[in-house]
């Protein structure tokens, strides 16, 4: 379902449930500033675009979503990542966050073995979990403008 681009403040719980076997959910670009836990009983999404919102926390409910292999939650305004993203979404293979203001990502990022796509641009970043913490291959890294160089 694609909503990119419609103005959306708010999503509604009762509207969620209806929708239960959707695996694309595209809300970018829109106004949201916070996701119901209804969001996260979509348990077969496979692909969550919320891009350029106003939202400033991922709920630790978005572990419930284990099918995920693409999330997008780049030009939002997160200072910080929930570790059940990466302990339960061992599915995502593409993970934009570039544009917030997370200062570092959680030590469980090592889970997500199936990642091959990581951009986390423009954020505060100082240093990403050590290499005894991942065993992921990356085949793609965006990471400028941070605050270290590499």
């Amino acid at each position: 379902m694609h909503l990119y681009h419609c103005t959306v403040y708010a999503i509604w719980t009762s509207s969620v449930g209806v929708l239960r076997s959707l695996e694309l959910l595209d809300l970018a670009h829109n106004q949201l500033q916070n996701l119901p836990s209804a969001l996260f009983m979509l348990h077969k999404l496979r692909h969550l675009l919320l891009a350029g919102n106003l939202l400033e926390e991922l709920p630790a409910e978005i572990g419930a979503l284990a099918l995920l292999s693409e999330l997008d939650l780049s030009a939002n305004r997160l200072e910080r990542l929930p570790k059940e993203l990466f302990e339960s979404c061992t599915e995502l293979r593409n993970l934009n966050v570039a544009n917030n203001s997370l200062g570092s990502l959680p030590a469980g990022f090592g889970g997500l073995t199936q990642l091959s796509r990581l951009d986390v641009r423009g954020n505060s970043l100082e240093e990403l979990p050590k290499k005894k913490q991942t065993s992921i291959l990356i085949l793609c890294l965006k990471m400028f403008k941070n605050q270290k160089k590499y």
